[in-house]
């Protein structure tokens, strides 16, 4: 993904990062050039690099769950950058975790979740003049989020084009996932474009009519 509509007040831009595909977004209002890094996994300095080349100032770095392939460069990207950290308060627990330790930068220190600021359901997190609805999307992460606003939803590991998260993670939890795919994510309007965390671009409607979790979750209803 570029920039997308050059016309729009909204600049907007993907990067694939890591060893493990991870989508690192960077959304800021053109105007006021006022930046929110959604998910820096990895290569801290290329995500600066976009800042810098396009005259960009961090004012927050929000994690849509804490698994290392989406945080990875969050502590390089947040000194060397500015902006605050920004995670969902029931994923705090899984920053020190053994299994999922995640390390912040080329030297191997951890985010402090004491340095972070924690975010709740329907929270607002605002990127100039535009204004994003945090929805909290537990089961892939007991605080896993999406990220919703100006016609497109951010859902991390909670939904892909074809597929949906998987729970068999430390705090990972199927029927959890399932009611935030159903009772929060299918509510929104069905033409909004869907930016996953892996992956290509979707939106609601074509996961409606395609995606075969989708199916399986609304009949077992």
């Amino acid at each position: 993904m570029g920039r997308g509509d050059d016309t729009s007040p909204l600049f907007l831009k993907r990067l694939v990062v890591g060893g493990l595909q991870a989508n690192c977004y960077i959304l800021a209002d053109k105007d006021s050039r006022e930046a929110m890094v959604v998910d820096p996994g990895e290569e801290g300095e290329r995500i600066l690099k976009v800042i810098e080349d396009d005259s960009l100032g961090i004012v927050s770095i929000v994690l849509t769950h804490a698994h290392p392939d989406h945080v990875g460069a969050a502590r390089v990207v947040a000194h060397e950058g500015g902006g605050s950290l920004l995670i969902h308060s029931e994923d705090a627990f899984l920053l020190g975790h053994s299994s999922v330790g995640i390390s912040c930068t080329k030297e191997g220190e951890k985010i402090n979740p004491s340095g972070l600021k924690m975010l709740e359901d329907k929270d607002r997190v605002w990127v100039g003049r535009f204004s994003f609805l945090i929805l909290h999307t537990p089961g892939h992460t007991p605080g896993s989020i999406s990220i919703y606003g100006e016609g497109r939803v951010f859902t991390g590991d909670t939904l892909f084009a074809g597929g949906v998260g998987r729970c068999d993670l430390p705090g990972g939890d199927w029927q959890r996932l399932k009611d935030s795919i159903q009772d929060k994510l299918l509510k929104l309007p069905s033409e909004t474009l869907v930016h996953p965390g892996h992956g290509p671009d979707t939106t609601l409607e074509k996961e409606l009519r395609s995606n075969p979790f989708i199916h399986e979750i609304r009949t077992k209803r």
